[in-house]
């Protein structure tokens, strides 16, 4: 219930939202009603995604659940609609042996599935957005995949 999450999350300088099931963590924060305060707390709070919760901040959950790319242990209607917080999708875990298929080549071609921008980030890079301003830190690979479209 959302009187038990919200006045823990008001009082919060920092939101994590860590990684697992995408769907199952998407599904959470709608079914508890967090969605609708999302938007308002990045004005003032910093959110962290952790993997699934970096790939929910996008337009939909495909980069992590493209099944012709990827060997998840789960399948979800790839077009199911995340936050749309950012107009990007980010796409964890890049050449980690748990997902064979996140591979830069395969990131290429999703970004041309998707005719949309994919951040392919190993375990070792992640997304900064301060404003306005978009910076990748990484001390390992990453890729900028976008779509020729």
């Amino acid at each position: 219930p959302i009187d038990l999450y919200l006045p823990r999350m008001e009082e919060a300088d920092v939101l994590i939202f860590e990684g697992g099931n995408t769907l199952h963590l998407l599904k959470s924060i709608r079914d508890v009603g967090l969605e609708i305060h999302i938007r308002d707390w990045l004005k003032s709070k910093v959110y962290m995604g952790i993997s699934a919760g970096s790939i929910i901040m996008g337009p939909t959950l495909e980069a992590g659940t493209k099944s012709d790319l990827y060997s998840e242990k789960y399948h979800v209607h790839v077009t199911d609609k995340a936050l749309g917080v950012v107009p990007f999708h980010v796409r964890p875990h890049i050449n980690n042996d748990y997902f064979p298929n996140a591979t830069l080549e395969n990131m290429d071609k999703l970004a041309q599935d998707l005719h949309a921008t994919v951040y392919a980030l190993d375990d070792d890079s992640g997304v900064l957005i301060t404003d306005d301003k978009l910076e990748v830190i990484s001390e390992g690979v990453w890729k900028e995949c976008r779509s020729e479209v």
